[in-house]
């Protein structure tokens, strides 16, 4: 009886874990975003486009427009650590579209959003962060 309650538990343990965060004031999904020092722009044609970003506490959120729907796309933000020496630091994110072979013509406007936390410059309490091919700029106060 004891075994099968401690083997819950780490199966209870594991599944929270391996989740994506949620904040409960907001409904979409939230991903941590990924740190990649070696992370090079591909100066590949973009197949989505951002349409608005903002920034709440330690999440940015984004709205983008993609073509697909015949499968799963995957989307990641990427900061490569390389900030722009600035008043304050500015941080360029990349946003990485994996359409997974999706071919589909449909229009699809979807929410985004991400855990930035891990983007704090060492020193002072706020960074500018850009996303990659989006032209507006926004302050990250912590």
């Amino acid at each position: 009886m004891i075994k099968g309650i401690v083997l819950l538990f780490i199966a209870t343990a594991l599944i929270t874990v391996g989740c994506k965060t949620k904040d409960k004031s907001i409904s979409t999904p939230v991903k941590k975003i990924i740190i990649d020092q070696s992370f090079r722009n591909p100066n590949t044609e973009l197949d989505y486009k951002i349409l608005e970003f903002n920034i709440e506490g330690n999440f940015l959120k984004t709205k983008i427009s993609y073509k697909g729907k015949c499968g799963t796309h995957n989307f990641d933000m990427i900061f490569n650590k390389a900030f722009m020496k600035s008043m304050p630091p500015q941080a360029i994110l990349y946003l990485k579209h994996d359409a997974k072979g999706d071919k589909c013509n449909k229009k699809i406007t979807k929410e985004l959003v991400f855990d930035i936390s891990d983007i704090k410059y060492h020193s002072g309490n706020e960074v500018f962060v850009k996303l990659f091919s989006f032209s507006e700029k926004k302050s990250y106060k912590y």
